[in-house]
């Protein structure tokens, strides 16, 4: 039996808030194997920016478009899709990889999505974790987003 009444509408909102979490990230997954260039970083943008407004909703803060929007672009958003795959590094280990007979190609167009799609994850549990402490849109900071971040990235992931 949970100790507060308010535990059950918390755990409730957390479950949905992981839900939707999981969905926007896979969606970006998707959006990141569309092979048109800035069409994808555009993309990106808009399904991360369609999860913190699904966020906001839940933990009911304002749904600022502007004030999610410039959230989203200082902490990088789309355009780290953009970066990611047209990078020197990248583009190498991506032509190295279709040298590999089958499992090349796969490796290729995979890595890049799964990076975009564990991001968006990142971003959207940082966003949960600061609206469920009371946070809002106007005070979530790169710097809380970092903090954050480190607590949910393992430590060999940051090198």
């Amino acid at each position: 039996m949970l100790a507060h009444p308010f535990d059950a509408a918390a755990i409730a909102t957390c479950a949905a808030s992981r839900k939707v979490i999981v969905r926007h990230s896979v969606l970006v997954a998707g959006a990141s194997l569309i092979r048109i260039p800035l069409v994808d970083s555009l993309t990106v943008t808009a399904v991360q920016l369609d999860m913190f407004r699904a966020l906001a909703r839940l933990h009911r803060r304002p749904e600022n478009d502007r004030e999610l929007s410039a959230v989203l672009a200082s902490i990088g958003g789309g355009v780290l899709s953009f970066l990611i795959g047209r990078s020197g590094p990248a583009l190498a280990f991506k032509t190295a990889a279709l040298a590999i007979p089958v499992v090349g190609p796969l490796v290729r167009y995979g890595t890049g999505p799964a990076l975009m799609a564990g991001y968006t994850w990142v971003l959207g549990e940082a966003f949960r974790r600061h609206f469920a402490a009371g946070g809002s849109t106007q005070d979530f900071t790169v710097k809380r987003f970092r903090e954050i971040a480190r607590d949910l990235v393992p430590r060999s992931a940051l090198g």
